[in-house]
Parts: C-alpha cells; sequence; structure tokens
C-alpha cells in the first residue's frame, strides 16, 4: 500500500499511483459523475457501486456531510485500502461494503483482480482485450503487460433490491455505477418496485456487444431522461462513454471542453 498526496493536497493510500492520478482527475477536476446537470444536495442518499479506494466517496463526504454514502468494493485488497481512505479522512457518513452489485445474490464469483491496475478488476477478463491492443500501441506491450498481469479472486454479489431492502432504502437520490463491465446486470438487479426510489444514474459503459444501447432503453423504460456521450477524460481512444440519466431532466451542452454528445434513443 502506498501514501500519495494529490494536486489538491489531499492525502490518500492507494495500490497504485498512476492509476490513482486518472481517479482523482476524474472525480476532482472534471467531477465526471456531477455533470450533465446531474445534483446533489447535502443530506442525499448515493449510493456508490464500484467504490474502489474510495475517492468519490471522500469527496462526496467533504462536500455533502450530511447525506448518507453506501460504497461497494466487491476485491477484498482494494476494499482495506477504501477503509483506510474513509478513516484517514473521518468519512463518517460513509459506509464501506465488501460485495459487488449484479443480478442476483452469489456468495463467490470469481474475479480477475489486477493488483498493478486494481481499478480494472473485472468478472469479465476477455473483454480487456480491447484495452490491451489500444493501451498497448500507447504504452509498451511490456508496461501493459505488467499492469494487466492478473490473479483470481473470489467475492461476493448481491441484487441492488436485496440491498435496497436490507438498508431499508427509501429514496436513492445518486445511483454510481463504473463496475468493469457488469453495469447492465446492475441494472437488471433492480426490482420493479424500487425502481421509482432512483432518482438519478451516472454509469461507466464499455460499449461491447451493444450494452450502451440496452442500459439506455432500459433507464428509458423507467422514465429517465437520458443522455450519453463517448469519455472526453481518457488519453487512450478507449470504447468507454458516460451515461446520465435523471428524472429532473438533464444539461446537454457541452459543459466541459469540446465533448461531442449524443442523446439516447427511447
Amino acid at each position: 500500500m502506498l501514501r500519495v498526496t494529490l494536486p489538491n493536497g489531499l492525502d490518500c493510500f492507494c495500490l497504485s499511483a498512476k492509476e490513482t492520478e486518472w481517479i482523482y482527475a476524474e472525480v476532482f477536476t472534471e467531477k465526471h459523475y456531477l455533470r450533465r446537470g446531474i445534483s446533489l444536495k447535502d443530506g442525499d442518499c448515493i449510493v456508490d457501486v464500484g467504490a474502489n479506494i474510495g475517492l468519490f466517496a471522500v469527496y462526496l463526504s467533504q462536500n455533502y456531510p450530511h447525506s448518507t454514502i453506501y460504497s461497494f468494493e466487491p476485491m477484498l485488497p482494494t476494499f482495506e485500502v477504501l477503509e483506510f481512505n474513509l478513516d484517514l479522512h473521518q468519512a463518517k457518513n460513509v459506509t464501506a461494503l465488501n460485495y459487488g452489485i449484479s443480478t442476483h445474490n452469489q456468495t463467490e464469483v470469481e474475479f480477475t483482480y489486477y493488483p498493478n491496475l486494481p481499478g480494472n478488476s473485472t468478472i469479465h477478463p476477455q473483454e480487456k482485450q480491447e484495452h490491451l491492443e489500444v493501451l498497448g500501441d500507447a504504452l509498451g506491450q511490456q508496461t501493459v503487460e505488467f499492469l494487466f498481469e492478473g490473479e483470481k479472486l473470489k467475492a461476493e454479489l448481491r441484487s441492488l433490491s436485496s440491498v435496497i431492502q436490507d438498508l431499508a432504502l427509501e429514496t436513492i437520490d445518486l445511483l454510481k455505477v463504473d463496475v468493469e463491465g457488469e453495469e447492465y446486470s446492475v441494472l437488471a438487479g433492480i426490482g420493479k418496485q424500487d425502481w421509482p426510489k432512483i432518482r438519478q444514474v451516472v454509469l461507466e459503459v464499455h460499449d461491447i456487444d451493444g450494452r450502451l444501447e440496452r442500459i439506455c432503453t432500459l433507464l428509458n423504460t423507467h422514465g429517465f431522461d437520458v443522455f450519453t456521450e463517448q469519455s472526453p477524460f481518457s488519453p487512450y481512444p478507449l470504447n468507454q462513454h458516460y451515461v446520465y440519466a435523471s428524472r429532473d431532466g438533464l444539461d446537454r451542452t457541452a459543459d466541459q471542453g469540446n465533448v461531442q454528445g449524443a442523446e439516447a434513443k427511447p
């Protein structure tokens, strides 16, 4: 475990300094999860699926100290760093939970865990092939092979509806999802009775096999205004998209930089 100081002076523990720089830019500089009219007020309930080392949770805790935040991270080595960061920053309004979210409850699911790039750990390692090819051209094959040296770990998965029931959640003001290939599965695990409880959703999606379209269609079906854009933040041409969904309407103007957005079709 490393301890680093980020550009804004924030100290944090991490497993990969380079990956942490990328996450910092996404959360603190670009405010990726709060774009396109996605808004929060102090006292809201936020569900952070795919919390990684907890930088988004720390950001939320500092800026919305009276909100209730639930952070889910299935990989035990990463979860331990998440807990250290929450303790370091006295994020008392964050509850960390050591399991992932998917379609249904499963006690032991095999993940490929990448110690040198833990935020990319996944139950779909075959989907990383496209990333390996792009990053290999950009960074060199030897570097990419080091970053994606994987090992097998098992972790628990639960459906979001089972979590909503156990935690007695009446409202989710923001559902943030960054789960390396399980995005649709997270949404598919929401029962019909729980969809009205969710006000806003933000997802990072690797568009493969029509996943982006299926996610947008599902959100439209449940009454959300949906907007998608290809990632303007990645320095590499990965097929990554961000999905913003809200029951309150969205901002479709390019609010940061030269962003090319596309409205999702119902």
